[in-house]
């Protein structure tokens, strides 16, 4: 889980912002107010980092994935407010939610040397996937991998889950995205949006029930074998995990839902 970001949203029109959630490759998560004064609302800020927000062309590219995903209607992704499209800055305002990142969870796992219960691992994986089938179903004018992460999702203090960004990710080479990231993508060659998901959420699932970060460019086997050395891990989830990581696309699952 990369350090907390030191920079700090401007003031974002109406919203005032409060604490930092969490953060992805290409964005920070706040709390914040729409308004001011006793009728002021909770909400939550997802700010696009400056040097990615301030080139044009990825800038307009987002906030079009941003107005399509405020479409998608799922319990298990967080509803779009607003989206904030001004001079060199963007953000997407989404419904109030009180939770942990995924990612801030395997992180203080980790940190107490264990890893979470693999019931919560497999669950957050399901929920993920159900999203993920919403949004493969969605008509979108540039679909793209959509580079789901632990720190995509939020665990909310009422047990749901909730995937927080799905669209800004997509635009972020960082070296640690670009090694989890299903392995046909550098290639070059044409990508399968739904399979390369598939292996998204398998890199997911895996860093949930190891607690290890996922390492790149390691054969399918030696990933599964991985997760096969955990024994909490019941056989079952470690050979799904194995098929959706499959280095030959067409041999992971047919969508969302079949995984």
């Amino acid at each position: 889980m990369p350090a907390p970001t030191r920079e700090r949203p401007p003031r974002l029109g109406r919203y005032q912002l409060g604490r930092q959630l969490g953060e992805g490759a290409a964005w920070t998560l706040w709390t914040a107010k729409d308004g001011v004064g006793p009728s002021a609302r909770d909400v939550l800020v997802k700010w696009v980092r400056p040097a990615i927000a301030a080139e044009l062309e990825a800038r307009l590219r987002l906030a079009q994935a941003a107005r399509e995903v405020r479409e998608l209607s799922h319990s298990g992704v967080a509803r779009t407010l607003d989206l904030v499209d001004a001079a060199r800055t963007l953000a997407i305002v989404l419904e109030p939610l009180d939770g942990q990142l995924l990612s801030a969870l395997i992180a203080r796992a980790k940190e107490r040397q264990v890893a979470l219960p693999i019931g919560v691992a497999a669950r957050v994986a399901i929920e993920a996937l159900s999203a993920l089938d919403a949004l493969h179903a969605l008509t979108m004018e540039d679909p793209r991998p959509s580079d789901l992460s632990a720190s995509s999702l939020l665990l909310t203090s009422s047990g749901t889950v909730k995937v927080v960004d799905f669209e800004l990710d997509a635009v972020a080479d960082t070296p640690e995205l670009v090694a989890k990231r299903a392995p046909e993508r550098a290639t070059g060659a044409e990508v399968d949006r739904v399979r390369a998901d598939i292996h998204a959420v398998a890199v997911l699932l895996w860093e949930s029930v190891t607690g290890a970060a996922f390492v790149a460019g390691s054969p399918a086997r030696l990933d599964a074998d991985g997760v096969r050395k955990t024994d909490r891990c019941p056989t079952a989830v470690a050979d799904v995990v194995a098929r959706a990581l499959s280095r030959e696309p067409s041999a992971r699952f047919e969508s969302a839902d079949d995984m």
